[in-house]
């Protein structure tokens, strides 16, 4: 049977031939939430992902273009917004369990996303320009903690980490700042209730 672990800024699932990995892929633009949705297989070494092109593209998808059935999961993105009708993407079969495993992970990450770009409003304002990939991926962290960890404000703020495993926080003098407005701190409050 599948299980579901909490990993990073998102949840592994894995069942005996398969591994899902799901993850927030928020660029800190507002309509531009997805989650990044790859897949390997026991049979490769878990060493190919469901990667249909150039190895350095990740597979990010919309709410929308994700579909779960009972047994199959289909992610197809429309990356041409000239020619919807192209779409880029995989579709997997599913090992048993995997589909509700699915329908409980995905709403949590988009509304960890959604809270994730409302933040970054805040921040962008307060640092006075837009944030950098490495203070979106921060931000994107202490929300994540807020939400999928139900870590209480303060100590989601203290136990973020980059991705060289370090902790962010007091380094990050000027985000510390924007992580101090009222409005923040309400969000990353109000972040804890995601249920799904």
């Amino acid at each position: 049977m599948a299980q579901l672990t909490r990993y990073l800024d998102g949840f592994t699932i894995t069942g005996d031939r398969l591994v899902i990995d799901l993850h927030i892929a928020n660029s800190g633009e507002a309509g531009t939430l997805s989650v990044s949705v790859n897949a390997t297989a026991a049979a490769t070494g878990f060493s190919r992902d469901s990667r249909l092109t150039d190895s350095e593209l990740r597979h990010e998808f919309k709410q929308d273009e994700i579909v779960i059935t009972d047994n199959r999961l289909e992610c197809f993105a429309v990356r041409l917004p000239s020619v919807p009708e192209y779409r880029e993407g995989f579709s997997l079969v599913l090992e048993l369990g995997m589909d509700e495993l699915l329908r409980q992970a995905l709403p949590k990450l988009f509304r960890v996303g959604s809270i994730s770009g409302a933040v970054l409003q805040f921040v962008n304002e307060s640092l006075g320009r837009p944030a950098w990939p490495h203070e979106i991926n921060a931000v994107t962290d202490v929300v994540a903690r807020c939400a999928l960890d139900v870590l209480p404000t303060t100590e989601a703020i203290a136990s973020a980490h980059d991705w060289n495993g370090e902790l962010i926080f007091p380094r990050a003098a000027e985000l510390m700042v924007a992580f101090q407005n009222d409005s923040v701190i309400a969000l990353l409050d109000s972040a804890a209730n995601v249920t799904g």
